[in-house]
């Protein structure tokens, strides 16, 4: 039996599964059914293949397993994105780290965050993503590297003990720092931990990647064994799968045509959180870049009181901002400010500061992004990654208006 073989009959409820006696068969089952659980993908993918299968010593475990890596591709039903195409891990605990986007790593990267991420799970190691300004120092020092705009983003602790076990991890260290600058005006981390220190490019990881992940994948790597410098990442970087402009808008609008007939809780799905939702920005600037702003305008009518609540007010600022609707940008980014109390966070107080400056407002502007920096710093539920995240655009605006 093959895996497409072996999904149909899943798929239909006809497979025994006490009868799959094949390891990598057996493996196939075991992630497809997770997969299809409601808080995952919520369905069976489409497709399945094995792309790496080793025995390794596993420290959260302490025991060596089988492993297998599976990559999965979900084909995209609303026609309006590429497929979702993801790589997760079956022998220890099967799961995928979606948001660390593991179909874009080499399999020892894959290996090395699930390693990582058990042994947070059994308290084996802790992480925090702060640091002082003099740990910070000593650690560039020590490393004897020129960086720039150095700030620590990441630590992690091995002093932790096993839930269930009385184990500790056997780690060459008593912790890994996680340093985010700039060498040569290239973005990346510093990863200090002794003669393992070495230096990660943000280039060579998948976008969005948070220092957080940058430290399990060192730590994992070194707890399996594997190199943590000279790896080769940017080979299995690949751009996302998109439909082209044309075929794009033809098929938002028809799934826009659908919503309509919609009542109940299946319209205020469809406009809120389904495609429609998810790609409204790409469609307002297709629209707008054809020269077709009454249509956007008519759009953003019809599907405004469908999101009258902070991410509607949040997503409709943005993308009329793009769309340089700057008088509809405004009245929605407003509403945010009044509904949603840590507005302070969003990246929308950058655009209604700029829209102030246009109007002539830029001293209003300033203070509204001076306030905002504040309180994110101030504020105790962000941690210092999320303070970093929060202010760069604001930052960044603030910068531009008091040029």
């Amino acid at each position: 039996m093959d895996a497409k073989e072996l999904l149909r009959q899943l798929d239909a409820e006809t497979l025994d599964r006490d009868r799959v006696e094949d390891p990598d068969l057996r493996a196939l089952v075991d992630f497809a059914d997770w997969l299809a659980f409601p808080t995952e993908l919520g369905r069976y993918p489409d497709d399945l293949e094995i792309i790496d299968r080793r025995t390794l010593a596993w420290p959260p475990a302490h025991r060596t397993l089988p492993l297998w890596l599976i990559r999965y591709r979900a084909r995209d039903r609303s026609g309006l994105d590429g497929d979702d195409v993801g790589v997760g891990l079956v022998g220890s605990t099967t799961f995928c780290h979606f948001g660390h986007r593991p179909g874009e790593r080499p399999p020892e990267d894959v290996y090395a965050l699930h390693c990582a991420c058990e042994c947070v799970d059994e308290k084996l190691l802790s992480m925090t993503e702060t640091a002082a300004a003099d740990q910070v120092r000593a650690a560039v020092g020590a490393a004897g590297v020129a960086l720039e705009n150095a700030r620590a983003v990441a630590t992690v602790r091995f002093a932790g003990k096993s839930k269930f076990r009385r184990q500790v991890l056997d780690y060459p260290g008593a912790e890994v720092l996680v340093v985010a600058g700039a060498r040569d005006g290239a973005a990346g981390w510093l990863v200090c931990d002794g003669p393992r220190t070495t230096w990660v490019l943000a280039d060579d990881m998948p976008e969005e990647t948070r220092a957080s992940t940058v430290a399990m994948l060192h730590v994992g790597r070194v707890l399996l064994g594997f190199a943590t410098a000279g790896i080769e990442r940017r080979s299995f970087l690949r751009p996302p799968e998109a439909v082209d402009d044309a075929a794009f808008v033809t098929r938002y609008q028809a799934a826009l045509a659908a919503a309509r007939d919609l009542d109940g809780e299946e319209r205020e799905e469809a406009f809120n959180w389904g495609p429609l939702a998810a790609h409204a920005r790409r469609y307002a600037g297709l629209l707008m870049k054809s020269g077709r702003e009454a249509d956007l305008r008519s759009f953003i009518d019809e599907v405004a009181p469908e999101r009258e609540h902070p991410l509607g007010y949040s997503e409709l600022g943005a993308l009329a901002f793009d769309a340089g609707l700057f008088d509809l940008a405004r009245r929605f980014i407003e509403n945010l400010r009044e509904a949603y109390a840590d507005h302070h966070r969003s990246e929308t107080m950058a655009m209604l500061a700029r829209i102030h400056a246009r109007e002539g407002r830029s001293a209003e502007g300033i203070a509204l992004l001076r306030d905002c920096i504040a309180r994110i710093r101030a504020d105790e539920q962000c941690n210092a990654e999320e303070v970093e995240r929060f202010s760069a655009p604001l930052v960044a605006a603030l910068t531009e208006l008091e040029s």
